[in-house]
C-alpha cells in the first residue's frame, strides 16, 4: 500500500488531494491493483481496497527445472512497455521478480499498475 499527497494548482491556491494504491495476492496466481485519489486519506484507502477486490488480475505460472513440485514461476520472459519504462517478468527459481527496466523518470504508481495490466492481457493472449 501506497499513500502519496497530490497538489492542483486553481485560482485559489492549491487544492491537495490523497491518492492511495492497494494491491493484494493470494500466492495463487491472482493479483488485485486498486487505486483511489479523495481528499481524506482514509476514504482513498477504503475506495482503493473496494476498487482492488473488483479488478483482480489472473497471473498465469508453470515451471522452472522439472514438474515434480507445484506451479511457481511464470511459464516464459515476458516483456511489456508502456511510456519511457519497459517492465518485464523474468522466470527464476521459486520467485517472480518485477523489474523495471529504462525509467528515465520517477514512476509513479499508476503506471506500474498500467503495466500490470498491459502484463496479465498479454499472458492472457498466449
Amino acid at each position: 500500500m501506497k499513500i502519496m499527497p497530490v497538489q492542483k494548482q486553481t485560482r485559489a491556491g492549491q487544492r491537495i488531494q490523497f491518492k492511495a494504491f492497494v494491491v493484494f495476492g493470494d500466492n495463487n496466481g491472482h493479483v488485485e491493483l486498486g487505486m483511489k485519489c479523495s481528499k481524506e486519506v482514509a476514504i482513498a484507502i477504503r475506495g482503493a481496497i473496494i476498487l482492488a477486490k473488483l479488478s483482480v488480475i489472473l497471473v498465469r505460472r508453470g515451471y522452472w527445472g522439472n514438474k515434480v513440485e507445484k506451479l511457481h514461476t511464470v511459464p516464459c520472459k515476458v516483456t511489456g512497455k508502456y511510456g519511457s519504462v519497459t517492465c518485464g517478468l523474468f522466470l527464476l527459481h521459486v520467485v517472480l521478480v518485477l523489474l523495471l527496466l529504462a525509467c528515465r523518470r520517477r514512476c509513479s504508481s499508476l503506471l506500474v499498475l498500467r503495466m500490470f495490466s498491459l502484463l496479465s492481457w498479454i499472458y492472457q493472449a498466449s
